[in-house]
């Protein structure tokens, strides 16, 4: 067997290491600059409008998107209370119903959706006495039962819609809260003022680019920072770790606020300088 030379070999590596160096992937500049490299987290992804369709239920526990056919004004979907959930089923705990409403106003169900403790469920089933409906989704403990309305009975308009009932229960998922309420969240405003425990005056003004000032104190202080939102809360921090003033005067950088879409209200920042957290700073013109 021949065995190649050296230089053969080392010409070898050199075309590898050449081609993986092509291949390997190269950072994103946008991406590493996404997140302020003092943040202790990633930054609130902007927020989203929830795409066409979309039906959600924290009570019932699971959310789906309506086909296009489903999204005209004749279809809409509502919560069932909780006598009609009963008469649904009584292992039923909550339900909802997507219906469509002829021109007279009849409401007739494309798909009614409940929830059930998986166990009984089971053990009914079992029994041949669970229903109505599909079991069609399950958590550990739970399930869900998907009611499909009558095929045979499908007509004119309601046919129509009927057609693309298994587009709909296709996409049925467990409920999430962060998708289906990140769109809810209130994108934080500009200028914020309170009183501190002593009776003075806290104010914030926050930018859009980032930038913050801190103005506080019976002889108004004016410190910088930056700042950012991630879902309802305001991550902030002054612009150098020991903020410093005077010789006489320094402050901690971290500055943490819960924002409830009206005020902002303090959970961190340093109370030797600031006072006891608590503070409601009110969002002002």
């Amino acid at each position: 067997m021949r065995i190649p030379g050296w230089g053969f070999v080392a010409l070898l590596l050199c075309i590898s290491s050449v081609h993986a160096e092509e291949q390997a992937p190269t950072a994103d500049p946008k991406a590493a600059a996404a997140t302020p490299s003092w943040a202790p987290g990633p930054i609130l992804e902007e927020s989203t409008e929830p795409p066409p369709g979309r039906v959600a239920s924290r009570d019932v526990g699971v959310a789906l998107t309506l086909p296009e056919s489903w999204r005209g004004e004749d279809v809409s979907w509502r919560a069932l209370d909780p006598e009609e959930t009963l008469a649904l089923s009584e292992l039923a705990q909550a339900a909802l119903v997507v219906e469509f409403k002829d021109k007279r106003g009849a409401a007739q169900p494309l798909v009614t959706i409940y929830r059930v403790k998986l166990t009984p469920w089971r053990e009914a089933a079992a029994k041949g006495a669970a229903g109505p409906g599909r079991l069609t989704l399950t958590s550990p403990e739970t399930g869900y039962v998907v009611v499909r309305s009558d095929q045979s009975k499908a007509r004119g308009r309601f046919g129509e819609l009927r057609a693309d009932l298994e587009d709909a229960v296709g996409t049925l998922a467990l409920y999430d809260a962060h998708r289906e309420t990140r769109h809810l969240i209130p994108r934080v405003q500009s200028d914020f003022a309170g009183t501190l425990e002593d009776g003075s005056q806290v104010s914030i003004k926050l930018n859009p680019n980032g930038q913050m000032t801190l103005t506080f104190g019976k002889q108004p202080r004016t410190l910088e920072g930056l700042w950012f939102q991630r879902g309802v809360q305001v991550v902030a921090r002054l612009t150098i770790p020991k903020v410093q003033t005077s010789p006489r005067f320094e402050a901690e950088p971290e500055l943490l606020f819960h924002y409830d879409g009206k005020g902002l209200i303090a959970i961190k920042w340093d109370q030797k300088v600031l006072g006891p957290l608590g503070v409601r700073l009110e969002q002002t013109p």
